[in-house]
C-alpha cells in the first residue's frame, strides 16, 4: 500500500495555500489527502505507534522541510502561511516542472542550497522550530524524522547513501537522537534488499544446492555440531526427508528437514505427507523450509498436530532469508558503523579535589 513520501508532498502543499491564507496542519493534511493525493480509506489506516496517520506525519514533516527552506512560515503554532519566496518558487515550477520537481529530490542540505542562490534573502526566519516544537502542544510532540532524512524508496537513492547522509547531518542532541531512527530504518530497508536478493539467488540455483544451504544453516544456528555430523538425503526415494540433522552436538535426538525450493506457495498435502514420513520414521521432530509462504491451510493442519506426537515448524521464504542474515550464510559484512556519543563521566570533575 503506497502512501506519498514527504518528498512527493511538497510541491502539492504549497499549491494548496497558494492564496496566502493561515492554513492549520490538519486542515492542510485532510485537504491534501482528500482534494490532491484522493487516499483510499486503507492508505488513511495506517497510523504509527503514537497514533497518528502516516500520511499526517509525513505532511508534516514536509511543513517543517518548507519553513526550513523559507518557502513557507508559520505564523503561529500549528499554522502555515505561503512566503513570497514559496509563490516564486510555485511560479517557477509552472514555467520549468523538472527543474523544480529535480531539485526537491535531491538531500535537504542541497535543496537548501538551490533555494538560498535561486532566490537568495537579506534575513531569514530565524524560528528554525522543528515538528516536534511546533505540534508539542497538540499531542504529537512523539514523532521521528524518518521521512526527513530518509531515502526515496521511489528514487534511485540507495540505502547506504541514505544512511551516511544521516551521520553527516547529526548536529544537535535532538538531531542525533532522531536520525538514530532513521538510520535504523534505512538498515531494516537494507537488510529487506538483502533478504529478496537471497531469496532470488536460491532459486536460480539447483535443487540440491537448497538442501545443502538448508543444513548449513541448521548448522549455524547450532543444531548437529558439525557440518560433517549433518546429512542432506533428498533424492528419489526419500520418503518425504531431505535431511537429517541432530538436535544438539550430543546428538541424543534427530531433526529431519524438508525443503522446498518453490515458486508458489506450498499447500496442506505436501506439509500432511511430511509429517506422515515423519511418522514412518519414528520421529516427532521436524522442520519444513520453503522459499515460498505456506497456505493458510498447511498453517492450521501444523497447529492442530498434537505435539506429544510430533513437533513441526514450518520457517517460510520471509523467515529463511533473514534467518541466513542472522547467521551469516550466503553473506558477508560489507561495512560497519558506529554512532557514538559524548562520554558524560570522562567530563565529570572531581569536586571534592578541585
Amino acid at each position: 500500500m503506497n502512501i506519498p513520501n514527504y518528498k512527493s508532498i511538497i510541491l502539492p502543499f504549497l499549491q494548496y495555500i497558494a492564496d496566502r491564507r493561515e492554513y492549520h496542519r490538519m486542515e492542510i493534511t485532510n485537504g491534501l489527502g482528500e482534494e490532491i493525493f484522493e487516499l483510499t480509506p486503507e492508505q488513511w489506516s495506517v497510523v504509527r505507534k503514537t497514533g497518528q496517520s502516516v500520511f499526517g506525519h509525513r505532511c508534516d514533516w514536509a511543513r517543517y522541510y518548507l519553513k526550513d527552506t523559507g518557502l513557507i512560515e508559520s505564523p503561529k503554532t500549528g499554522y502555515s502561511k505561503i512566503t513570497n519566496r514559496g509563490l516564486a518558487m510555485l511560479e517557477a515550477w509552472n514555467e520549468n516542472p523538472k527543474e523544480i520537481e529535480d531539485a526537491v529530490l535531491q538531500s535537504p542540505a542541497k535543496f537548501l542550497d538551490y533555494i538560498n542562490e535561486r532566490w537568495p534573502i537579506e534575513s531569514e526566519d530565524d524560528s528554525h522550530e522543528t515538528p516536534e516544537e511546533s505540534i508539542e502542544s497538540e499531542d504529537d510532540s512523539n514523532q521521528t524524522p524518518e521521512e526527513l532524512f530518509n531515502y526515496d524508496q521511489d528514487s534511485d537513492r540507495v540505502p547506504e547513501e541514505s544512511i551516511e547522509e544521516n551521520i553527516r547531518q547529526i548536529t544537535t542532541e535532538a538531531a542525533y537522537n532522531h536520525s538514530q531512527d532513521s538510520i535504523e530504518e534505512n538498515y531494516q530497508s537494507i537488510r529487506g534488499k538483502l533478504a529478496k536478493d537471497l531469496l532470488r539467488r536460491i532459486k536460480e540455483n539447483s535443487p540440491i544446492f537448497f538442501e545443502e544451504l538448508v543444513i548449513d544453516l541448521l548448522v549455524e544456528m547450532g543444531y548437529g555440531g558439525s557440518r560433517e555430523d549433518a546429512q542432506a538425503v533428498g533424492r528419489s526415494g526419500d520418503g518425504g526427508i531431505d535431511g537429517v540433522i541432530k538436535e544438539g552436538r550430543l546428538g541424543l535426538d534427530v531433526i529431519y528437514v524438508q525443503a522446498k525450493r518453490w515458486a508458489s506457495n506450498v499447500g496442506e498435502p505436501p506439509v500432511r505427507d511430511f509429517v506422515g514420513a515423519l511418522q514412518g520414521k519414528r520421529a516427532r521432530k521436524g522442520i519444513f523450509i520453503t522459499t515460498s509462504e505456506f497456505s493458510n491451510s498447511a498453517r492450521k493442519y501444523i497447529s492442530a498436530i498434537d505435539s506429544r506426537d510430533s513437533k513441526v515448524i514450518l520457517i517460510d521464504g520471509h523467515q529463511l532469508a533473514q534467518l541466513m542474515i542472522d547467521h551469516d550464510v550466503g553473506v558477508s559484512v560489507e561495512k560497519i558503523y558506529e554512532i557514538k556519543r559524548v562520554d558524560s563521566d570522562y567530563f565529570a570533575e572531581d569536586t571534592e579535589n578541585s
